[in-house]
């Protein structure tokens, strides 16, 4: 049957049990219906802060929000502080690997994520329409995809030496039974969905704070013109731009093609890692370490590093401590690299974790305002379009499109987190 627009059963149902409906509905079933229905639209509208609260905290995290806020558009307006466009490309690229099978995988190609942006609401914090929607329910899936792969792992020790296990892609036989005989002794037994859900939690939200921490990649070449900017003109960075872009979309191209390839040169920021607790970089590290060596670590392109893999050095400081505390402080450390290697599938890692961070309140020098100052420093480079607010940058401009000279935070000794 056939209905008169707002004439649907559905259209003549109480507000307040419409307003029940939606809080009971995920975030792509609330647009679709929006669309199909003028009254849940006007709700909606009505009611958004109330709603958006409502399903933001039943089904997702502050994590996943923040993650998706970095592909927003650029918006002056709204202040986004989103990704750039080579970061997107670099992103892109960190989130491909080639599976045992040698076929090419990746959280989506640079070119997807372009096209996605621009269809993404600007505002900050929500899930503005459905397009936002949608891609919050990738980031959910590729989050329980690189679950089930950290959970292989779930249970290793730093004496299992994960740094020495062949990746997935390289498939001879003696790599491939390395690799299968890691997994039987590592893997937790059971199902995953039989994990523990405060355990299931903690590692999501790991696996998200990896995600943010990977967004924030700028290509050196580019970022290093800063110096230059103000002889350049907008058509000059434009096609430099352009052309880092290229480089970093056929390196991915001949990953994907199965050739050698090499990535350009990267600096980072670390903004966002200084606002975490040093344990949650700890769980990061430790969740996201089997991760990057077996999955995103193709056997002829990256050097392998040990567990610690300059991990912590790139965090802390170089503490100017007295003799007598030096043994404490080597004590502190050597805490630091067991859990680290320590699998968050064990039963004790949290507790393992919670003393760590105990532990920290001992040594202040380790503490972030000493880490801030002792490893990181300002260091102004040139920002794609759409990475920073108005208000704390310089830039060349050319209609809606910006170039910027913006200030990110350094390493004193130039290291990446994940070599």
């Amino acid at each position: 049957m056939r209905y008169q627009l707002g004439q649907s059963p559905i259209e003549r149902l109480p507000a307040e049990l419409k307003l029940d409906i939606v809080l009971l509905l995920d975030f792509p079933t609330v647009f679709s219906l929006g669309a199909a229905f003028t009254s849940f639209h006007e709700l909606y509208a009505g009611r958004q802060r109330l709603i958006q609260k409502a399903i933001i905290s039943r089904d997702h995290s502050r994590e996943s929000i923040q993650l998706l806020d970095r592909f927003r558009p650029s918006s002056n307006r709204m202040g986004t502080t989103g990704m750039g466009t080579l970061s997107m490309v670099i992103f892109a690229n960190f989130h491909s690997w080639i599976d045992e099978h040698q076929y090419f995988g990746c959280f989506a190609h640079a070119e997807e994520l372009e096209d996605t942006r621009q269809r993404l609401s600007c505002e900050e914090g929500i899930v503005g329409n459905l397009d936002d929607a949608m891609l919050l329910v990738e980031i959910e899936a590729y989050v329980d995809m690189l679950y089930s792969e950290a959970r292989q792992f779930g249970l290793r020790t730093p004496v299992d030496h994960i740094f020495k296990l062949p990746p997935k892609s390289k498939q001879d036989p003696e790599s491939k039974k390395a690799l299968e005989l890691a997994v039987l002794k590592m893997k937790p037994p059971g199902d995953e969905g039989g994990d523990d859900p405060s355990v299931r939690a903690m590692i999501r939200k790991a696996l998200l704070q990896f995600m943010i921490i990977t967004t924030h990649f700028h290509d050196q070449a580019f970022a290093e013109q800063a110096s230059f900017t103000h002889h350049c003109n907008y058509d000059a960075l434009k096609a430099k731009e352009n052309l880092m872009r290229e480089e970093w979309l056929c390196s991915t191209g001949r990953k994907e093609d199965g050739l050698s390839y090499t990535n350009p040169p990267t600096v980072y920021d670390y903004s966002y890692i200084k606002e975490l607790p040093l344990s949650d970089i700890t769980a990061v590290l430790s969740i996201t370490t089997p991760v990057v060596h077996c999955l995103y670590n193709p056997p002829s392109n990256r050097k392998r590093l040990g567990d610690n893999r300059e991990d912590f050095r790139d965090l802390r400081c170089h503490p100017t401590l007295s003799s007598q505390l030096l043994h404490s402080v080597s004590s502190f450390l050597e805490e630091y690299v067991w859990t680290v290697g320590y699998g968050a599938w064990k039963p004790d890692f949290r507790q393992r974790l919670e003393q760590f961070h105990r532990r920290m309140d001992d040594f202040k020098e380790l503490a972030w305002p000493s880490v801030y100052e002792a490893r990181f420093k300002h260091k102004r480079v040139l920002l794609s379009p759409s990475l920073w607010k108005e208000s704390t940058c310089t830039g060349i401009r050319a209609g809606d499109c910006e170039y910027k000279i913006g200030d990110i935070l350094s390493l004193k000794a130039e290291r990446s987190i994940f070599p």
